[in-house]
């Protein structure tokens, strides 16, 4: 379970550095995450170098022209400026920048000199390089319509209370792992409780997630709180709240930080809040 909350989260870095120094938007539905998923689990493939090379993929084998010439130009300059720094492997970095050449120096309303520059560059030995690289049997099959791509992230919608329960949750999950505890059962949503089972040094504690976005600083409805302790009946586990506070990251004032949407959210965690029956 942690493996795959930390992959996803690897993955989910990486689609934020992306945004941040491309501000383009795939079209791609989420077969990214998708296709990236299966090379981890297929290829064994570090998560970083799965979605880069997914969106490598997802660029090589786009329909739209301009899409292709969008997406290899995101390539290049997000290599440019976090090349280094994502996480990705020296042979991930090179092939996916050699792609994306290829699609620029192949499209027609790239400059001619530039591409003729790049084609010298590419050269004909990196064929074998691209092919494997973006080997169909590598992906999985889709049937996911794909949509243009644009030149700027489209206006995000505000995400759902399940939605970012479920990322508060992994967020919190991983923390957790970092701090020491074992996860022994996740809630799969917002109205199962306890919102997580954790263990350390043999003792056992039941979790109840409470979620608010800033600026709120609530408390678990006297419900929850009633259900968290009926579930734990006579066990004498050592029960525990978590506080989580959704808010902008991207937020250049106070009164910001509240305008959540699906692309720019961040948690703060502080410590539990925690009693013994």
């Amino acid at each position: 379970m942690f493996g795959w909350l930390a992959e996803r989260t690897r993955m989910a870095k990486v689609a934020g550095l992306w945004a941040d120094a491309t501000q383009i938007n795939p079209g791609d539905g989420g077969q990214i995450v998708m296709m990236a998923s299966g090379l981890v689990k297929s290829a064994n493939m570090r998560a970083e170098d799965a979605w880069l090379t997914a969106l490598t993929n997802w660029a090589y084998n786009n329909p739209d022209p301009e899409s292709r010439f969008i997406l290899a130009s995101g390539l290049v300059r997000f290599l440019g400026i976090y090349g280094f720094s994502a996480g990705l492997s020296p042979e991930c970095r090179n092939a996916c920048c050699v792609v994306a050449e290829n699609i620029l120096s192949a499209h027609a309303i790239f400059d001619p000199a530039i591409r003729k520059s790049t084609q010298q560059q590419v050269g004909l030995e990196n064929e074998g390089e691209i092919k494997k690289l973006l080997e169909p049997s590598a992906f999985p099959r889709s049937t996911h319509v794909r949509g243009r791509v644009s030149n700027s992230i489209q206006s995000p919608n505000k995400p759902n209370k399940s939605e970012l329960y479920k990322f508060a949750l992994e967020f919190l999950s991983l923390k957790l792992c970092e701090e020491g505890y074992a996860i022994i059962l996740m809630a799969e949503d917002r109205g199962n409780i306890p919102s997580l089972i954790i263990e350390k040094n043999g003792e056992e504690f039941h979790v109840l997630l409470h979620l608010d976005v800033w600026p709120e600083s609530t408390t678990p409805p006297s419900f929850l709180i009633n259900t968290f302790l009926d579930v734990a009946g006579d066990s004498g586990v050592e029960l525990k709240i978590a506080k989580i506070c959704a808010f902008n990251k991207y937020a250049e004032s106070e009164h910001d930080k509240g305008d959540i949407t699906s692309s720019n959210f961040e948690f703060s965690f502080g410590a539990f809040e925690s009693w013994r029956q």
